[in-house]
């Protein structure tokens, strides 16, 4: 479920917040969003590779499991030209699916990229990307829902001023990634 729909006032705190990071109080921001709740055991491993839909101007992840450390990697393709990022699209989502996971694709998968940043999956922080970027989760853990990988993870849409977000600004001055 999304939370705008669980908790309206939680889903509007954490927009203003967000919102607030990236933007001055004066610029109007007009944007869409979706978030929800993110609970995967250990029996999913860990993540594939991927970039979030095109849609998205921004890509947020929260880690909420007190304790642990299990964040997200940005990567880049090892060769332009030969990785193909929709191979294995397919058995990426029957393995969430069904938790029928092949090991081996998602190995094969993953080894097309090359792991260029880490971040800590450290209890109540945010990591910021954009969606196009792409990433994956460190290991999954846990065999209940308290003791597995608990994220809110929320895509969003900046419809205008796209050009004010520090993290546009950054990538035209040649600072990005």
């Amino acid at each position: 479920d999304f939370l705008h729909d669980l908790s309206p006032e939680l889903f509007n705190g954490i927009m203003q917040k967000t919102v607030g990071l990236l933007f001055s109080e004066k610029t109007p921001v007009n944007y869409s969003t979706r978030m929800s709740f993110q609970l995967t055991d250990e029996g999913y491993e860990k993540g594939w590779v991927h970039h979030d839909t095109s849609v998205s101007s921004i890509t947020a992840i929260v880690y909420l499991t007190p304790g642990a450390y299990s964040g997200t990697s940005l990567y880049l393709k090892n060769n332009i030209t030969l990785c193909n990022d929709s191979i294995y699209a397919e058995q990426k989502i029957e393995s969430f699916k069904t938790k029928n996971i092949n090991s081996d694709l998602r190995t094969k998968h993953n080894n097309q990229y090359s792991e260029s940043i880490s971040v800590k999956g450290l209890y109540n922080r945010m990591f910021l990307f954009e969606s196009h970027m792409y990433h994956a989760a460190h290991e999954f853990f846990g065999d209940t829902p308290d003791t597995s990988r608990l994220t809110l993870v929320y895509f969003i849409d900046f419809t205008a001023p796209i050009s004010q977000l520090p993290i546009i600004r950054s990538n035209r001055m040649g600072a990005g990634i």
